[in-house]
């Protein structure tokens, strides 16, 4: 759970809105990319166990953020 999940939503809707229009992307496209960096970021991270929860954590959250997920 993160604090200031309000304020945090509506700055992801901002970038999403933006990054989608620069570069002619859709939501679960700029979403999936995001989740897979995060993913891509776990081996590299294997002295931090800690940041691996984290990043696995963001990750996920962005999978599920997906509309349509399992379609």
């Amino acid at each position: 759970d993160f604090a200031g999940r309000d304020h945090q939503d509506q700055i992801e809707d901002i970038f999403l809105d933006r990054a989608g229009a620069r570069y002619g992307l859709g939501r679960n496209e700029l979403l999936g990319l995001t989740a897979l960096l995060f993913f891509s970021m776990l081996p590299l991270h294997s002295d931090r166990p800690d940041l691996q929860r984290q990043m696995l954590a963001n990750g996920l959250r962005m999978v599920s953020m997906m509309e349509g997920e399992g379609a």
